[in-house]
């Protein structure tokens, strides 16, 4: 039987009796990260667009059509060790970061000229945990997912009518 990479972290846990040394609060976070399958321990391997490969023009469009700032490098990053390895990367290159959501501002503050620019928008995980009424969500979440998430659990966020925010 093959293991999902959740149930072989939850059974190395366990294993290895490290669960009552931690804290509650880290425990809370370890189960519902494994829940929401938001990643709490993983590894560094971004992607990293620059302008002439393909998909960077369609990773740097914003809401507002009107901008086109074109950055240096776009790393697409899907956990928190992949944005830190970004932030990293900038330093050696000596770029300014932008990070970029949803990419719904107006002024297009998530992308500037020669930059590298931190794409969040794969880490759009969710979920919604009835218990204890908390919704879980990665920085890339857009609010139509979480409206499309919660409405057939019979819940709402109070937020704006835009699909597109993030």
């Amino acid at each position: 039987m093959v293991k999902s990479d959740t149930e072989e972290l939850l059974f190395l846990c366990l294993r290895f009796f490290f669960w009552k040394s931690l804290g509650v609060k880290r425990r809370q976070f370890v189960v519902t990260s494994l829940v929401a399958g938001l990643p709490f321990i993983s590894r560094s391997e971004a992607r990293y667009l620059e302008p002439d490969d393909e998909g960077f023009d369609e990773a740097r469009k914003l809401f507002n059509a009107d901008l086109s700032p074109k950055p240096a490098f776009i790393a697409g990053c899907r956990s928190e060790a992949e944005v830190a390895a970004a932030i990293g990367f900038s330093r050696e290159k000596g770029l300014a970061v932008s990070i970029k959501s949803g990419g719904h501002c107006f002024l297009g503050s998530s992308m500037s000229e020669g930059s590298l620019v931190v794409d969040l928008s794969k880490m759009s995980q969710r979920v919604y945990l009835p218990k204890t009424g908390r919704l879980v969500a990665g920085p890339g979440v857009k609010l139509g997912q979480l409206y499309d998430h919660l409405l057939p659990q019979g819940r709402i966020l109070p937020a704006g009518s835009c699909s597109g925010v993030g």
